[in-house]
């Protein structure tokens, strides 16, 4: 809804998923339409989330919602990298029905021992 379908599929590419773990019995890439991880991905875990972070613009003749994606790893470099294949995907391309532009913002250190580093991107999804 709103654009995670496009986003799912358009991070769901070789070139992305090669980079990351998966995840469930069914050994999914681990790539998550939520705002959390799943409590039970081992903490090592390369993965990518994403949610929808600002109102959506519905005042145009297309729909522009705004996600935020998070490339988590345990090393600094890893996280980039991931996030850099992302960029390297799906930054203005055209899709079937829509469009994507990027920004990457700084990336977060680990809180702790436990945590990863998170490479932050900021996408807009411009739907017809």
């Amino acid at each position: 809804m709103y654009g995670e379908d496009e986003i799912y599929d358009a991070l769901n590419v070789a070139s992305v998923t090669a980079l990351i773990d998966t995840y469930g019995d069914d050994e999914a890439p681990a790539i998550f339409a939520d705002m959390v991880i799943p409590a039970d991905i081992a903490e090592e875990a390369k993965t990518i989330n994403f949610y929808k972070s600002a109102t959506a613009d519905l005042c145009q003749p297309v729909e522009i919602y705004t996600y935020t994606v998070n490339s988590r790893a345990k090393t600094k470099t890893d996280a980039e990298t991931i996030l850099k294949a992302v960029v390297d995907e799906i930054n203005r391309n055209n899709y079937d029905g829509y469009f994507i532009t990027c920004q990457a913002l700084p990336t977060v250190p680990p809180q702790n021992e436990q945590d990863n580093y998170n490479a932050i991107l900021e996408i807009r999804i411009k739907m017809k």
